[in-house]
């Protein structure tokens, strides 16, 4: 009885409370990356962990801001119709050489899918074997 009691005690102060609310240049690179990840229409798990990675490490979040960020951006990248959007939201927030790392960003999700696509190649190989 004194635990439910408790639940009730504990206030819960909202503004203790901090909410990660990404810019739109987080939005706009986590859509690329993610973009990039699926130009084959397949998304692995090594890329999501790349981009993971990628984000964390770009916008010194903590692993649960990145997520967050990461799934928004699966979310919106799902209704995009072009790259325009993303990428002027990018160009217009950054200076070219922050561009090339971001164009590097990307070229490490391909680099990546490029692996899968080995792998699945040896392991048909020995499965043929």
């Amino acid at each position: 009885m004194n635990f439910i009691k408790n639940l009730f005690k504990k206030e819960n102060n909202i503004s203790d409370i901090v909410s990660f609310e990404p810019t739109e240049l987080q939005i706009a690179v986590s859509k690329i990356l993610v973009r990039t990840a699926k130009i084959d229409d397949e998304f692995h798990i090594l890329e999501e962990q790349k981009i993971l990675e990628l984000l964390t490490k770009y916008f010194s979040l903590n692993d649960e801001d990145s997520k967050n960020l990461m799934e928004l951006g699966i979310s919106e990248e799902k209704s995009a119709t072009d790259l325009y959007a993303y990428t002027n939201t990018i160009k217009k927030s950054l200076e070219l050489n922050e561009r090339k790392k971001i164009i590097e960003m990307m070229w490490q999700i391909i680099v990546t899918d490029e692996i899968l696509i080995l792998m699945k190649i040896i392991w048909y190989g020995e499965l043929q074997n």
